[in-house]
């Protein structure tokens, strides 16, 4: 029961969050990548590439409480000298990200890290399952053919969707990790979704104890699979 409202609460909050998010932007809807460090830095250090929707952004907190910017900051407190880039935009689905991922890396380096967490908006939309796995699939293409280590986040859709929908679009995500012999995430957003103290008053985005929870889960997960390396 616990796991049904969970995924049922993820599906509401991801479709509010497309609004909910849209005044991150004062400039409109346009992609953003927002660095926490100078611009001197950045370039010296090995980059994250943070990919995914408004969730990944800073609603209603201040920059450095994001989950990007608090990996960044314990990746430097453990003597991991990367430079973590926020690749967010509002409302984002697999066909807008795979029509700006070839921009976000042309900032990229060898050896350099996607997090790819993408897919929520279309199942939300009930878009075609076909199309999503097409799209993500040459979104993972684009980024190893800029030689970036590809991490996966799996998202999950709700339980008021067509069973037969559901999990074919959960299918997805292990499918496409096997086939590109990915690291993987099975749900991005696990120990945070649901759980009002690690959220924001309007029950959609974490708070900052919220990323904090989460980007601990993927430094982990990055260190634990050998993902980065100590460069200092």
């Amino acid at each position: 029961m616990k796991y049904s409202i969970a995924v049922l609460l993820v599906g509401i909050l991801v479709i509010i969050g497309i609004y909910a998010s849209q005044s991150l932007d004062r400039s409109g809807d346009v992609s953003t990548i927002s660095r926490v460090q100078e611009q001197s830095r950045v370039e010296e250090q090995p980059k994250i590439f943070a990919l995914w929707d408004s969730l990944t952004a800073w609603y209603q907190l201040p920059l450095e409480e994001s989950y990007p910017a608090q990996l960044e900051e314990l990746l430097q407190q453990n003597w991991y000298a990367y430079t973590v880039l926020n690749a967010w935009k509002s409302g984002d689905t697999s066909a807008g990200l795979l029509a700006r991922v070839e921009w976000l890396t042309e900032e990229a380096a060898p050896n350099d890290i996607a997090i790819l967490v993408i897919g929520a908006n279309d199942g939300m939309q009930s878009l075609s399952l076909a199309t999503l796995e097409e799209n993500i699939q040459e979104i993972i293409s684009i980024l190893q053919d800029a030689w970036l280590q590809v991490v996966v986040g799996g998202m999950q859709i709700p339980t008021n969707l067509e069973p037969r929908y559901r999990e074919d679009f959960t299918s997805i995500y292990p499918r496409l990790v096997e086939a590109n012999n990915l690291s993987y995430i099975p749900f991005f957003l696990e120990n945070v979704a649901t759980i009002p103290e690690l959220n924001l008053s309007d029950g959609i985005h974490p708070n900052a104890t919220g990323y904090a929870i989460i980007a601990q889960q993927v430094f982990m997960h990055l260190k634990e699979n050998n993902l980065i390396s100590d460069t200092f």
